[in-house]
């Protein structure tokens, strides 16, 4: 495979946000793996939906019990996964990254250091938001609170349309299946992120062996 080089150290620093990084992330190709498995488990969840639809209290019983397993397990991962960035950062040398910086990933206008550190970035950027989900649901859509409040008042209304319908028992199943189907996908890219910091330890050693300097 012939290497183009990007000459632009510009592009090295390009990102301002990790918004950014993670919109940088779509330029490069995502694990059909994960993508199959979560595909496969949020459509046995629409099953489920569908034959709990006479009875949302339940999903919404259920959609409570998710939150709070992600709320824990997004806390205790967040250390795991600066911890393994850590790593990355210590053992790779800077002369590597340079050289990742050098050369355009598969003609997508990006570096192989921009590959690389997406695939860590794409990690914290879900595992971030997934928490802030986590807390906003906490907060608002605890029994009794604000959110439940707003759906039990709106859905009380009559009238030609099924508020209900509309703004308790649609929003229950989507979030239902939405937010579970996400919770499989996190752990997915926790595989994904171990594989990762394994690649760069070995691509680490590698560079090492290969060296033109290397003493034999």
């Amino acid at each position: 495979m012939m290497l183009t080089k990007i000459n632009d150290p510009s592009n090295v620093t390009k990102e301002s946000s990790l918004f950014e990084l993670y919109m940088l992330s779509w330029k490069f190709p995502a694990s059909i793996f994960n993508l199959v498995v979560t595909v496969l488990f949020s459509s046995l969840l629409i099953m489920y939906v569908f034959l709990q639809w006479g009875h949302v209290e339940i999903l919404a019983s259920l959609a409570r019990s998710f939150v709070d397993l992600g709320l824990n397990f997004a806390i205790s991962m967040l250390g795991f996964l600066v911890a393994g960035f850590t790593i990355y950062l210590t053992i790779t040398k800077v002369e590597v990254f340079v050289r990742m910086a050098e050369f355009e990933y598969e003609k997508t206008g990006e570096s192989y250091l921009k590959y690389n550190l997406s695939c860590f970035m794409v990690v914290f950027a879900h595992f971030i938001l997934y928490l802030f989900v986590c807390i906003i649901f906490k907060i608002f859509a605890a029994p009794h609170g604000l959110l439940p409040f707003f759906m039990g008042a709106v859905s009380g209304f009559k009238g030609c349309f099924d508020f209900g319908l509309i703004f308790y028992r649609i929003p229950v199943a989507v979030f239902f299946v939405v937010f579970g189907g996400w919770t499989i996908y996190l752990v997915l890219l926790l595989k994904s992120f171990i594989f990762n910091i394994y690649h760069v330890i070995a691509t680490s050693i590698r560079w090492e062996l290969e060296r033109p300097d290397r003493d034999a």
